[in-house]
């Protein structure tokens, strides 16, 4: 997969980890959030399918708490391998586009009550 990566970090939000149960939904493929700001999110998946690139939407489901946050517009910052619990997965981040006013402040709710700020992070 050819993604851009840089060695210069390009986060400008804090970033937090989130509640066990979140996923995110792309192209009707689910993930495991790892983490969520403003900005974008991260989560990991178990499929060797490769997935759609380009600009895209995912949705973000917390079944806990009844949440549902459709059609985020996104663009893949990285796609790569990595090991959870001794199993082989694969860790998506993406960037979010631009969003309308109702999903941002979907997105701050979710943030504000759903969110395990004991890793949040940072980064300029």
């Amino acid at each position: 997969m050819n993604m851009k990566q840089s060695g210069k970090e390009r986060r400008h939000n804090v970033r937090v980890s989130v509640n066990d149960g979140v996923l995110a939904i792309q192209a009707n493929k689910p993930g495991r959030i790892l983490d969520i700001s403003k900005g974008g999110v991260a989560f990991e998946y178990r499929e060797a399918d490769e997935w759609p690139e380009g600009e895209l939407t995912v949705d973000v489901l917390y079944g806990e708490k009844d949440f549902y946050l459709d059609l985020l517009p996104v663009q893949t910052v990285s796609d790569g391998s990595a090991r959870n619990d001794g199993k082989r997965c694969h860790r998506r981040s993406l960037q979010f586009g631009r969003l309308s006013a109702e999903q941002q402040k979907q997105l701050n709710y979710f943030l504000k009550i759903n969110s395990n700020c004991k890793k949040s992070s940072r980064r300029a």
